[in-house]
């Protein structure tokens, strides 16, 4: 017998440890080499003068690969500094820069850390704890940080806790909906927090028309829905699928069972019979964005303005509701990266009860029968038709009895990523998401696939401007079924194969008498329609603060889109590309539009009045191209959409150019008394191309009163039963 070595049999396992421990003592010993290697080699060319200490330590970092580490008020930022060296040590700047200072430095690996030099001789030690909500249930992912620093960690699945500190370090203890609690961290090493509810963070705030209010101070009727809630079903594959059943007077259905197709919501019913009952979408200020383009995850709350008084704003637009979709915002002094997928599957929910085999023969026995002397062809021995062999035995019974329900579907498994990034420092916030979904549908061959990548990004360029920018790109491509396929699915001859044993596909015709219609399966596998779409939104808004109650917005944002939809019908399907010998069609439309706003926003509060005022004008500007091509007689179907030009019958030419224009002036008007009484008004005056050159301005006011009966001393007692009651009264025009 052969013996095979094994190096287990050949090393005592004592050896084997020592050997393990040795090598990973050399690897370590091996990369602090590397680093102080690379602290000594590591060169700069400093030229700084009458700068500052941030000056020179962007000077190091752009040169080298090292990274600083400070408390922001150890450093004095007002001292001159003046330093001209060439290819000298980083150690030499550092020496240099820090001479005469209270300052020192260590490097470890390539990060450097500035401190006190009393601070050095501060002794670190460990310490831990758990963080706890008001009803003692540990709290998940709080952010514990020294203040001060970049140095963190963020609570456990337990509420627990542990970093490094020093005595005299503070403690910073923070989680959404909470208020931050301070604690210095002293002789302590062990650390029990309790955080206590912020209930002017829990105070609800829904986004109207070009502003926000609290939600107990609205005269008008508005639904609100924040990412949790959207979030609760994992397999929506757009936001309104998330929002069905969230909120009252709002009907969302999902009336396509296409993948990935988008569900129609009305609000509070259907205003009309012959126009569009479809609401406007607002997205971070921007009207007219497509929902189907924003993913579910980059969502932070869906607020919907259902009366005529809260749409009034948006002018004739808003007729049919609006829908405004708020974005997420990074959070300053946090960083937050998260993995969300979901796998899900597809069935058919229900099936058409239709007849099997040989039920259907007898319906055509009965209907031959029914006239004296005629015999059903499959029982007549004189009719010879080409598949009688086929499809039945001597005796006339089928050999095949075909669920074609079962046949042109399947179990659809799909598949959904999202990855998001957070976080931001105290100037700077950003948001960043790519997300990609593939939707496989129950029927054959359908699907539709996604991708999207967002970021939206805040910045405190002074403590009087800020700015927001938002980014929105993605693609998506689908194939779609033919319209009439359950139509042909239902009325398929149960006794017909899906193919023969030649691979040939079956056709009602087979059947003598029977309406000749193609295979559903085949139409399914042989036909193709695509649709390719591709899309950018942007849109910049800047703030400027004027005073602490008055304030100026400015906005700009362009959408862009291109869609496709290529279809092809081989030759060889029967109904549809038999008799053109193949035909294909393309159809290309390319939009673009873009849109201004400038509104003030007063806001001030004295005794026991508020007063909130918003004006500002609006400027937009639409266009759309369209083109269309088909072609048949294609002497092969190996071409298909792809090389229209090998088709020498054109079918189809045209072509179409639409822009629209609209110039808006808008205000409104909230006062509200001791939080009691509120009132409020709004009017917005549109200037658009699409009205008539006699009547191109339409006036669009609303008014709303609202009594908040449960702020009068009189209901206190009723309070134990109803926290909130109000009457309201609106009008909108």
């Amino acid at each position: 017998m052969e013996k095979v070595w094994n190096s287990d049999d050949l090393l005592p396992k004592k050896f084997k440890s020592i050997m393990k421990i040795t090598l990973l003592f050399l690897i370590l010993g091996i990369l602090h080499v590397s680093a102080d290697t690379y602290a000594q080699k590591a060169q700069v060319t400093v030229e700084v003068k009458s700068g500052t200490f941030y000056d020179v330590v962007s000077e190091i970092e752009k040169q080298t690969e090292f990274m600083f580490f400070y408390k922001s008020e150890d450093i004095d930022n007002s001292k001159q500094v003046d330093i001209q060296v060439k290819n000298r040590q980083v150690t030499d700047v550092l020496n240099e820069l820090l001479k005469n200072t209270n300052l020192t430095y260590r490097i470890s690996g390539k990060h450097i850390t500035i401190l006190k030099k009393d601070a050095v001789q501060q002794q670190k030690k460990k310490i831990s704890g758990i963080v706890t909500d008001p009803d003692g249930i540990p709290v998940i992912g709080a952010n514990v940080v020294i203040k001060g620093t970049t140095v963190g960690t963020v609570t456990d699945l337990d509420g627990k806790f542990s970093l490094d500190a020093a005595n005299n370090d503070i403690l910073s203890f923070s989680y959404i909906g909470y208020a931050e609690q301070e604690i210095e961290v002293g002789n302590r090493t062990l650390f029990n927090v309790k955080l206590a509810e912020d209930y002017k963070a829990l105070e609800e705030v829904v986004v109207v028309g070009y502003g926000t209010m609290l939600k107990r101070n609205l005269s008008t009727s508005v639904g609100s829905v924040d990412s949790e809630k959207l979030l609760e079903r994992p397999n929506a594959t757009n936001v309104f699928q998330g929002l069905a059943g969230k909120v009252a007077g709002v009907n969302i259905a999902l009336n396509s069972g296409a993948p990935g197709g988008s569900p129609a919501i009305k609000i509070r019913g259907i205003g009309s019979l012959n126009s569009s009952n479809t609401p406007l979408y607002v997205v971070d200020g921007v009207v007219g964005v497509d929902p189907d383009q924003i993913d579910p995850n980059i969502v932070q709350s869906i607020d919907i303005l259902k009366d005529a008084t809260s749409s009034s704003i948006y002018g004739a637009r808003g007729a049919n509701g609006v829908v405004v979709i708020t974005t997420k915002e990074g959070k300053k002094n946090t960083t937050n990266i998260s993995y969300n997928t979901v796998l899900s599957a597809g069935t058919l929910a229900r099936k058409v009860d239709v007849l099997n085999a040989e039920e259907a023969l007898d319906v055509f026995k009965c209907a031959y029968e029914a006239q004296p002397g005629r015999i059903a062809p499959h029982l007549d021995p004189s009719n010879m038709f080409t598949h009688k062999n086929d499809l039945f035995n001597p005796d006339g019974t089928p050999k095949y009895d075909t669920d074609w329900q079962d046949a042109v579907t399947r179990t659809a498994f799909s598949h959904q990523h999202s990855l998001s990034f957070s976080g931001g420092s105290d100037k700077l916030t950003a948001v960043a998401n790519v997300s990609y979904k593939d939707n496989q549908g129950i029927m054959l061959e359908t699907y539709k696939r996604q991708l999207n990548a967002f970021i939206n990004v805040g910045w405190d360029l002074k403590e009087w401007f800020h700015l927001q920018a938002m980014l929105n790109v993605g693609s998506s491509n689908a194939r779609n079924s033919e319209n009439a396929i359950s139509r042909y699915t239902l009325e398929a001859l149960p006794f017909l194969p899906i193919q023969y044993e030649d691979g040939t596909y079956s056709r009602k015709g087979d059947y003598p008498g029977a309406e000749d219609t193609e295979n559903p399966v085949r139409i399914l596998k042989e036909r193709k329609n695509i649709d390719k779409n591709q899309y950018t939104l942007a849109n910049v808004i800047g703030t400027f603060k004027i005073t602490s109650w008055l304030k100026l917005t400015t906005s700009f944002s362009r959408q862009d889109g291109s869609y496709i939809n290529s279809s092809y019908n081989p030759s060889t399907l029967f109904g549809y590309g038999d008799t053109q010998k193949g035909k294909a069609e393309k159809a290309h439309r390319n939009t673009m539009s873009w849109t201004n706003e400038d509104y003030l926003t007063f806001d001030k509060s004295w005794n026991k009045h508020n007063l909130n005022v918003v004006a500002g004008a609006s400027w937009y500007y639409s266009k759309t191209e369209k083109s269309e091509l088909g072609a048949e007689n294609f002497f092969d179907d190996y071409f298909e959409y792809n090389n229209m030009g090998v088709g020498t019958v054109r079918s189809k030419v045209g072509s179409d150019y639409t822009d629209n224009k609209m110039n808006s002036y808008y205000a409104r008007i909230n006062y509200n008394f001791d939080n009691r009484y509120l009132l409020g008004a709004s009017f917005r005056e549109d200037g658009s191309s699409r009205f008539g050159l006699n009547n191109q301005y339409g006036f669009f006011p609303s008014f709303s009163a609202a009594w908040r009966v449960s702020n009068e001393n009189f209901f206190e007692n009723a309070k134990k039963v109803i926290d909130d009651m109000k009457v309201r009264l609106s009008y909108g025009g």
